[in-house]
């Protein structure tokens, strides 16, 4: 795809990535000399009025205190109808091409930084429905990957108003209760944030994402059946699973009892990570002794997921109870001096100069000190 010198009133520069939709163009606005990122929409069948509407409402946060890509403004040129958002670097996608994985100490900024984020969409009444590495852009500076922003708003939507047939993103960051047809909320991004997080200090993905039934049964597996109102009120829970009086009693169904009730039999795969026999033992390091501040922080993680990944979506945390969470604050390492310790804190403290903490935004929940 082949880009004119100019878009609108800007200069091109490059292409900073392609896709279905049309491509991002590096850019100079010629009036600023601002280098900006141009979204070039030559899909014509896309519908951008909602995102467009999503966007403005974000601008009024505003969007720099909570770790959201700035959208400067919209336009139409040579029948291309075209978004300009201010310019990031790498995606946590292209991050984790380059590295596999990322640490905890890396990690922990990050995630602390998405939570702002989500705190914000929260109080905007915006549910993203697409949290995954490929829309978690890494700021341009001097820094490695610590200081990200939020981007893509492209499937997002206000609550209330978001179907289960809207969320269209990929099955292994899908929360089990959109995928059985109950509803869309706000715990569906923590959801998204769980997985997310889990595959980039893993470097895999946690959940099959060939089908529907696939990605439930790699859930279930790990993590237990969807809470009881999921599985009574979801619209296809009696499709996929069998049902009995008490909920803890209902089952998936087996491939062949699925292909009775669809006509097809679902193909069975695995996830990378299936066979560990609990959540937190994906997190475990045999090698690390016992007392080492870097197991404990695997196991303050490894509670941090879990509580993302509640199949009950009404008792997923929140992103002020993850905010206050121990491996946020890291409270556990507070009176420890080893190197990894202080790596963390400086890593934390050098992310987080001049950007939203906790205590900018909210106090600590009521049930903080239990956690």
């Amino acid at each position: 795809m082949e880009f004119p010198f100019a878009i609108g009133n800007y200069l091109y520069k490059g292409t900073k990535e392609k896709g279905c939709f049309g491509a991002v163009a590096k850019c100079v606005c010629r009036r600023t000399r601002q280098a900006v990122a141009v979204k070039v929409l030559l899909n014509n069948n896309i519908s951008i009025e909602k995102e467009l509407d999503i966007l403005a409402t974000l601008n009024r946060l505003p969007p720099e205190k909570y770790n959201i890509v700035k959208f400067i403004e919209y336009f139409t040129s040579q029948q291309a109808r075209c978004m300009v958002f201010e310019i990031l670097d790498q995606s946590l996608r292209q991050v984790l091409k380059l590295r596999t994985s990322l640490p905890l100490i890396e990690l922990r900024p990050i995630t602390q930084q998405l939570l702002v984020s989500l705190y914000g969409l929260r109080t905007a009444g915006v549910i993203h429905a697409d949290l995954r590495p490929a829309n978690i852009m890494k700021v341009h500076d001097c820094r490695p990957c610590y200081v990200v922003k939020l981007g893509d708003f492209g499937h997002a939507g206000y609550a209330g108003r978001m179907g289960c047939d809207d969320v269209i993103q990929p099955l292994k960051y899908r929360a089990p209760e959109v995928s059985l047809g109950y509803k869309v909320t706000h715990a569906a991004d923590m959801w998204s944030l769980g997985c997310t997080l889990t595959e980039c200090f893993t470097g895999s993905d946690l959940f099959c994402d060939d089908s529907i039934y696939n990605n439930l049964r790699s859930i279930i597996k790990l993590l237990g059946l969807p809470s009881r109102k999921v599985l009574k009120y979801g619209a296809l829970c009696e499709e996929l699973f069998v049902p009995a009086d008490h909920y803890s009693q209902w089952r998936l169904k087996s491939p062949e009892e699925l292909c009775r009730t669809v006509g097809h039999t679902p193909e069975t795969s695995e996830s990378p990570l299936e066979n560990c026999s609990t959540l937190e033992s994906i997190f475990q390091d045999s090698s690390l002794q016992m007392a080492s501040p870097e197991r404990r922080d695997r196991m303050v993680f490894a509670d941090l997921i879990k509580r993302l990944l509640d199949t009950n979506p009404r008792t997923r945390l929140t992103p002020t109870e993850a905010l206050y969470h121990p491996f946020v604050t890291m409270v556990h390492l507070a009176n420890d001096n080893s190197r990894y310790s202080d790596w963390a804190r400086d890593l934390m403290a050098g992310s987080l100069e001049g950007h939203t903490t906790a205590s900018d935004l909210c106090p600590p929940p009521r049930s903080a000190a239990d956690q």
